[in-house]
């Protein structure tokens, strides 16, 4: 039984098998210049630090470990104390990922009025994909478009 086995072993390392090795999910900042490269419309990026997070959340336990604003050029950045577009944000875990896109999803209900997040929201396994209302449903459609491309070869 064990030469069998030595023996399909064998037979599938020299036919040329292979795994399907992940690649390992890099931080916010990565993947928004990652998709800066697929999108002209994408301006600036603002990578935070656990110090610099207006949400006081990143690294912190069940919360993202990276966090990076981008500014859309189609949109008004004057006056504005963050990049107008978007955010991206990392998670250690799925279930953390999930959990923050099902707060921001509640956070999304009009009827908070000016409390309202009023963002496009797009979860991922471990990460979350987040737009400004500003921009319209076609174009925050076009960004998620590109983004699923680059998320293929984490997923």
């Amino acid at each position: 039984m064990k030469k069998v086995l030595l023996f399909l072993l064998m037979v599938l390392m020299l036919s040329g098998c292979s795994v399907e090795k992940k690649v390992e999910l890099p931080n916010a900042e990565s993947l928004l210049t990652e998709l800066k490269g697929k999108n002209t419309n994408l301006d600036k990026i603002q990578a935070f630090t656990a110090e610099t997070d207006p949400n006081e959340k990143l690294g912190r336990p069940g919360n993202y470990i990276s966090k990076a604003d981008f500014s859309d050029m189609r949109l008004d950045q004057e006056g504005s104390e963050y990049l107008v577009g978007g955010t991206l944000e990392t998670f250690s875990s799925k279930d953390d990922c999930k959990k923050r896109a099902e707060y921001l999803n509640k956070m999304n209900d009009q009827s908070l009025g000016f409390l309202a997040l009023n963002q496009y929201v797009y979860p991922y396994d471990k990460v979350l994909f987040r737009i400004d209302y500003k921009l319209t449903s076609e174009q925050a459609e076009e960004y998620k478009g590109q983004f699923d491309e680059i998320m293929k070869q984490y997923q």
